[in-house]
């Protein structure tokens, strides 16, 4: 709910602060991370390159995997990729590939379970008398 009352602005700097302070064995919380990717993807086309990139940068580094969200910055960052610096396009297109493992293995982990039938609930064991 918080992230929505935002400014642009403080929701870039939220997104950087949290991927500053993330671990790749210390998941952020995901609903804080889905809610601030959706503010996000709301505002991209009214930040300018720089914020934009650091935005992407900051998504990858927390392994958003809400696929609409990266569909939307890919979108973005093409449409403004004339106005980023030479030196920065490396790390934007790393930071896709990052995203877009992170939205796979999502897709993968959601396919297995639907395969299992039981949507990751172990069956109760009938006790042995």
């Amino acid at each position: 709910g918080g992230v929505n009352t935002c400014t642009a602005e403080q929701a870039v700097v939220l997104a950087h602060s949290l991927s500053l302070l993330s671990r790749p064995d210390i998941e952020v919380g995901q609903r804080a991370v889905a809610a601030l990717a959706e503010r996000l993807a709301g505002i991209a086309e009214s930040l300018d390159p720089q914020m934009l990139h650091t935005c992407l940068l900051a998504l990858a580094r927390l392994r958003c995997s809400d696929k609409e969200v990266v569909t939307n910055f890919e979108r973005v960052v093409g449409h403004n990729l004339h106005a980023f610096h030479i030196k920065a396009l490396p790390a934007v297109l790393d930071a896709f590939t990052q995203l877009y493992v992170a939205c796979d293995q999502v897709a993968a982990e959601m396919t297995t379970v639907a395969d299992d039938g039981n949507c990751g609930v172990e069956a109760p064991v009938p006790a042995s008398r």
